[in-house]
């Protein structure tokens, strides 16, 4: 027996043509039986129309539950490790989508678990990294993709005639083997006489052309982030598929080392401010987070602003930072992040005080930035950092990021506290800076709480952070 396993993904159709028409003759027809695997739809437009050749047809079908549960099993792989939609959109039922599943698992540690989109978007990178007979650099695959959705965005339905499919190849030099990728690999659905993309493949085009537009916005600096966002999706994509296409997007951009982090903190911010997300978006977003941490912290420090208020993406950030809490990659970046939060020293003071004491022109303001100056040793102004007693703090004017060193402090509560008690230390002498009392001692309850639900007993380090303010004879020994 002769195998010839998967075809379509090796040789031109010319050689594998002159190959069987070898083995249908004498003298190997009658001595040796021919075993070929390939794509269903390879076979029926290639040599289906053969009819001098004797074939039996086997076509593998989809997993069943029972050999969904068995194959599962025999990788070592329990269904609850799994995200649910992977099973009710039925991918995972189809041998190629599964053993991709799998190949994944190996590296879930550093960047997740599978979703939907992240499998449509591996499915992408894997089927140039299997073409032996296609010869097509990776960014030139991508393009196709954009090409595909871009065109069908232009012809504002989602038919395209062979002609214009084939408009958007001139890049390439085997255009009939692209084609044929693209129609049996599933891109590419006949019907009619014409092509539709498939959904998936459409929104990750789409994602695709999202993430260069905004690229190309944040290089020019022509255009707000934001708003090149929204000009891009309002005349492009209807409601129904604009969170999908945002969703693609920053999955892209997160694996993209060369885009700039406020690229892919809009996109981010795109994707939970839309309106009709899937249901698990939730789940989804967490996951994404190990890939690119620095993106999830800078998406922080942009929901929890005055400027930026958003609940739901707030609590969606808090679940994330937690989930992850024991993985290597995303603490080493989120720990000089909690000791920078709880460092904020808003230049007007304690907004709480300033509320009490007067409208913004008030001497308890005056009071508060002489402080704060004396502190520093000289003028600042937001943005600016200034060292104190060995103690890194920053100057900023948005009550609303204060709220950052509540979100850190509930994040140490799932940490270990000793290599965090520099940031807590720093933290306490932040509120002291900004005027807080025994009056107004809220955050300071948090800080002993902190303490008291500590594994470890803490007191000869906390001791030596309190006898080094008091030794230093500095401004706010007395406050903290």
């Amino acid at each position: 027996m002769l195998v010839l396993d998967g075809i379509n993904e090796r040789q031109k159709f010319e050689w594998w043509r002159s190959l069987i028409d070898c083995l249908v003759a004498s003298p190997w027809c009658n001595s040796v039986a021919v075993l070929i695997t390939c794509r269903d739809r390879y076979w029926q437009s290639t040599f289906g129309s053969l009819r001098y050749l004797s074939t039996s047809t086997y076509r593998l079908p989809s997993y069943s539950e029972e050999e969904l549960t068995e194959a599962l099993k025999a990788n070592g792989i329990n269904r609850s490790q799994l995200p649910s939609n992977l099973f009710s959109s039925e991918l995972i039922q189809k041998p190629r989508y599964f053993d991709l599943v799998i190949k994944h698992q190996e590296k879930i540690g550093d960047v997740g678990k599978i979703t939907v989109p992240r499998l449509i978007y591996e499915d992408g990178k894997d089927r140039l990294e299997r073409k032996r007979n296609i010869s097509i650099t990776d960014d030139d695959f991508q393009q196709i993709f954009k090409d595909l959705a871009a065109k069908t965005l232009e012809k504002n339905q989602k038919k395209l005639k062979d002609r214009e499919v084939e408009e958007i190849l001139p890049f390439v030099s085997n255009k009939l083997e692209i084609f044929q990728e693209l129609r049996t690999g599933g891109v590419l659905r006949e019907k009619h006489g014409s092509y539709q993309v498939e959904d998936n493949f459409l929104t990750y085009g789409l994602g695709l052309l999202l993430v260069e537009s905004l690229a190309d916005a944040a290089e020019t600096g022509e255009v707000n982030l934001e708003e090149a966002i929204a000009q891009w999706l309002e005349p492009n994509a209807g409601m129904d598929i604009k969170a999908e296409v945002c969703h693609f997007a920053s999955l892209i951009s997160l694996g993209d080392p060369e885009l700039p982090q406020e690229v892919k903190i809009t996109l981010l911010l795109a994707w939970v401010n839309s309106q009709n997300p899937r249901k698990d978006i939730d789940s989804d977003f967490i996951e994404y987070l190990p890939v690119d941490p620095e993106a999830y912290i800078g998406l922080a420090e942009k929901v929890w602003s005055d400027q930026t208020e958003n609940p739901w993406a707030q609590e969606l950030l808090m679940q994330a930072f937690i989930s992850w809490r024991e993985n290597e990659k995303v603490i080493e970046k989120l720990t000089p992040k909690l000791e920078e939060w709880l460092g904020f020293v808003n230049i007007w003071g304690f907004p709480r005080l300033r509320r009490d004491r007067g409208n913004p022109g008030n001497n308890y303001m005056d009071q508060n930035i002489a402080f704060i100056f004396q502190c520093a040793g000289q003028e600042l102004y937001p943005g600016e950092a200034f060292t104190f007693n060995g103690h890194q703090f920053t100057v900023i004017d948005d009550d609303g990021l204060l709220r950052l060193g509540r979100v850190t402090l509930r994040i140490i509560y799932y940490l270990p506290r000793k290599p965090l008690l520099k940031a807590i230390a720093t933290g306490a002498m932040a509120e002291a800076i900004m005027g807080c009392s025994l009056d107004y001692r809220d955050k300071y309850d948090l800080f002993q709480w902190i303490f008291a639900s500590a594994d470890d007993n803490l007191w000869n380090e906390i001791k030596l952070e309190v006898e080094s303010l008091r030794t230093a004879n500095n401004l706010i020994a007395n406050r903290v």
